[in-house]
């Protein structure tokens, strides 16, 4: 599973999110970090974790999507996602992931639930689609929250050459998915 980790800025958030991919246990990880060339101390927290990512770099892009693309042409794992410098991933989230691609290793993506902390009222909300959709169906219909820290991408979507539209800075997760599915 390789797994990239787009950053900004984000000092006060990039530990938690790399303990939270680190912290999985799981065995064959390819954990990328693309930094855009912070300021805020980002680096010196990179640098502590260097010996357990297998590549980080913090340089100027040309954004978010550029920054998540540049980290996907770098993965060589059957199953990418990334992960934003401000989120996490729940316990057992890369070994559920495994085990669902395994069972269904035709897929094109993977999409699961999530929790998400309200802004203004500080509430946990959790997000969790209903069993045995295909993700297809999911991003068709529009009916379903797909939480994009839990979306993951088969390796072969990637060799066909469907990244993230980098023209985008919002909703560039729901433009791949829609380009997924199809």
């Amino acid at each position: 599973i390789s797994i990239v980790t787009p950053s900004y800025n984000q000092g006060r958030f990039i530990e938690g999110t790399i303990r939270s991919v680190l912290l999985q246990g799981y065995p064959n990880l390819e954990y990328i970090v693309i930094d855009g060339g912070s300021a805020d101390g980002t680096t010196d927290i990179l640098r502590k974790y260097e010996p357990w990512l297998t590549y980080w770099v913090s340089e100027s892009d040309r954004g978010q999507s550029h920054a998540i693309n540049k980290g996907f042409r770098l993965a060589s794992g059957e199953v990418a996602g990334w992960l934003n410098s401000d989120d996490q991933y729940l316990p057992g989230t890369l070994k559920t992931i495994a085990e669902h691609a395994h069972r269904y290793p035709e897929a094109g993506a993977w999409a699961g639930g999530g929790r998400r902390l309200e802004a203004k009222s500080r509430k946990i909300i959790w997000e969790r689609l209903p069993p045995g959709l295909q993700f297809d169906e999911i991003v068709s219909w529009n009916k379903y929250y797909l939480p994009q820290p839990s979306c993951f991408l088969n390796r072969r979507v990637l060799q066909d050459d469907i990244y993230l539209d980098e023209s985008y800075h919002l909703q560039m997760d729901f433009d791949l998915w829609l380009r997924i599915s199809k």
